[in-house]
């Protein structure tokens, strides 16, 4: 329902005198509208009226030729968008009495014909100083007829609705341009936009065929829609569209909003760590490693051919690591009573560059790496927020399996655009029980694995920086008594920035 907020405090006197204008030179500043003569026959103040509750009917908003002109609420009752209290509600055969005030200026309005689609109102003359001297101000000899359709009005498209939209590829493809909108593959002409101030709707016609796509919250990144085939009119006498409404996202081309052109360049800082506390028998003696590994450096990509064209062709990237610090350490112990150290190591290697070059070919909207192997999702060359990229162009030359890289070349995270907030993806079950140890004791398990992915994309630009962090985890606290099963910590992260 379409609500309309009171004036703010320091308007309230200018309020009032608007209201005692309207009371002082009676009704003749109601919206323009076909009166209807009432019953001169009927003194509406000598009904038998008996206290009443509002009818269902009558809450919502009524509109006079398309002008809004009443809104009716539990306990307020707009006048010409002027907020009143609602002092009294009375019945009388078919007709409905509110009387309502502004500070302690009375007045009373009379509704009679009350449908869920129309009524007719009729106002006092005058006002009074309290209910019951509303209740004896004389009545217009005029009906005047509202109706409670909300109309729809003509409007100029949103700037941000032009575009291509969809649900994901393939899935409700909409494209608009101009005076024009393609939805899953059919041309279609913007007949008319219209809004009812809640929310807009495009008229699409093709022959004599129509479409009415519905659309709301239009942001930058995403919005609702609903399609229907036709004209129909979905609202319901509060503005509500019924129906299916669906979130669809905005897409770009991938190649051309990442700059992917021959000779583009990028240049980023580059660091990579990964950490592994592993025990590997808790009987007596307790065997454990520790194990640290790092890069920092710097990463540059270079595009060094473009064919794409349509929907076939190929790129070709030169990714090179400039690796400054290369080191680790490597801790072997077992403990019995003593720790019995095994390997105390650590590692120092000189700068090194590395470079690898990737073909990536685009085929059904989708670019994969080529490799020996075969072929491995790069990304989706309809580009948009939230949607999956490989970050195996992005990472340091390594012999796959490796820790920390569950799913071998495929290295998923989300694109996201700045200021979008970054994901967080707990995956830990966490467990936690309490039992007699001693005293007290508690058991707090922490297993499973955490991944936060993600990566800032720059329309026009590309790829603002790339973080990656997986952790998986196997512990096991036992308070009182000793833990009885091999625990580990496995944390992996690298990123460009």
């Amino acid at each position: 329902m379409t609500t309309f907020k009171a004036y703010r405090t320091e308007f309230c006197v200018f309020r009032l005198a608007i209201f005692s204008v309207l009371i002082t030179f009676s009704c003749h500043s109601l919206p323009p509208s076909q009166p209807i003569e009432s019953d001169e026959s009927v003194d509406l103040r000598r009904l038998s009226w008996q206290q009443a509750a509002i009818p269902t009917e009558l809450f919502g908003d009524w509109y006079t030729e398309g002008e809004l002109d009443l809104t009716v609420k539990l306990d307020t009752l707009y006048v010409h968008r002027i907020r009143t209290l609602i002092r009294s509600i009375e019945k009388a055969d078919n007709y409905y009495r509110i009387i309502y005030a502004v500070e302690n200026i009375y007045r009373a309005a009379y509704f009679r014909n009350l449908t869920e689609i129309g009524l007719q109102a009729a106002y006092t003359d005058s006002s009074a100083g309290d209910i019951q001297g509303a209740a004896e101000c004389p009545v217009t000899s005029r009906w005047y007829t509202l109706t409670s359709t909300i109309p729809w009005i003509p409007a100029i498209l949103p700037g941000n609705l032009p575009g291509n939209w969809h649900i994901h590829d393939g899935n409700m493809e909409i494209a608009i341009a101009g005076t024009n909108a393609v939805v899953d593959g059919a041309s279609w002409t913007i007949d008319s936009v219209q809004t009812n101030r809640h929310v807009g709707r495009l008229l699409l016609k093709a022959g004599n065929g129509y479409k009415s796509l519905y659309y709301n919250e239009v942001g930058d990144y995403d919005m609702e829609v609903l399609l229907v085939d036709g004209k129909k009119d979905m609202q319901d006498r509060m503005g509500n569209i019924q129906g299916d409404w669906t979130k669809v996202y905005r897409w770009w081309d991938f190649i051309e909003k990442g700059n992917f052109y021959p000779g583009a360049r990028w240049s980023y800082q580059y660091f990579y760590k990964q950490y592994i506390d592993q025990v590997f028998d808790t009987s007596s003696p307790r065997d454990s490693i520790a194990r640290i590994e790092s890069l920092e450096g710097r990463f540059d990509l270079e595009v060094l051919s473009n064919t794409i064209s349509g929907e076939t062709g190929s790129l070709m990237l030169k990714a090179t690591f400039q690796i400054d610090t290369d080191g680790g350490k490597y801790y072997h112990a077992k403990k019995d009573g003593t720790t019995q150290v095994q390997t105390d190591s650590s590692w120092s290697n000189p700068g090194s560059v590395k470079t690898v070059q990737h073909e990536i070919v685009l085929e059904n909207d989708t670019l994969w790496f080529k490799t020996s192997e075969g072929k491995i999702f790069f990304a989706s060359k309809k580009l948009r927020s939230r949607v999956n990229v490989n970050y195996l162009l992005f990472l340091h030359p390594i012999d796959f399996p490796k820790e920390g890289f569950p799913a071998g070349r495929l290295i998923l995270g989300e694109i996201l655009f700045p200021y979008e907030e970054k994901p967080f993806k707990n995956l830990y079950n966490n467990d936690i029980n309490s039992e007699i140890i001693w005293v007290l004791g508690v058991d707090i398990v922490i297993q499973g694995q955490l991944t936060n992915n993600y990566a800032y994309f720059s329309l026009g630009t590309g790829f603002k920086s790339v973080n990656y962090h997986f952790e998986d985890n196997d512990q096991r606290i036992r308070f009182g008594r000793g833990e009885y099963h091999n625990p580990y910590i496995k944390d992996t992260t690298f990123k460009l920035y």
